[in-house]
């Protein structure tokens, strides 16, 4: 039949083994803490941008670039360039692991996005080897349930 694999280890190995596994946790929570302001940011702003510069091109109603007017193409080219200017406010996060959520304050162009939510929540994911990476927007409940 099948083999069974036992490891025992006990004392001062034990020991060791569970300080090396709690500093391990330790560091990926720090350097997760440490990095939530800079990396998290640029990770997530390229996303951020992308949905207002859609939000601008619906702007369109469905015409195609050759349908428009000149003045139509100057205002959409000035809302394209109002939507690449984000400015994320605040970020915290909530999580632990690789799974986090963040709740961020966003204005753009100076103003409160048009939807005016200047509140937004994120799902990301955190690896001490890759860093930061966007996984997708959520509601604020997902951020408010996290425990820490």
């Amino acid at each position: 039949m099948g083999e069974t694999f036992e490891i025992k280890v006990r004392g001062w190995k034990a020991l060791t083994l569970l300080l090396i596994a709690g500093m391990i946790f330790v560091f990926t929570q720090v350097k997760m803490r440490s990095t939530i302001g800079t990396e998290a940011i640029d990770a997530l702003r390229p996303w951020i941008v992308a949905r207002f510069m859609r939000e601008a091109l619906a702007d369109l109603e469905g015409k195609s670039y050759a349908e428009l007017t000149q003045e139509e193409v100057e205002t959409l080219g000035d809302n394209l360039q109002a939507a690449s200017r984000v400015d994320i406010r605040s970020i915290q996060a909530k999580g632990h692991g690789e799974n986090v959520v963040v709740r961020v304050e966003v204005w753009v162009d100076g103003k409160p996005p048009r939807d005016g939510k200047t509140i937004r929540y994120y799902a990301m994911n955190y690896s001490a080897v890759s860093g930061w990476t966007f996984s997708s927007e959520v509601g604020p409940l997902s951020y408010w349930v996290e425990l820490w």
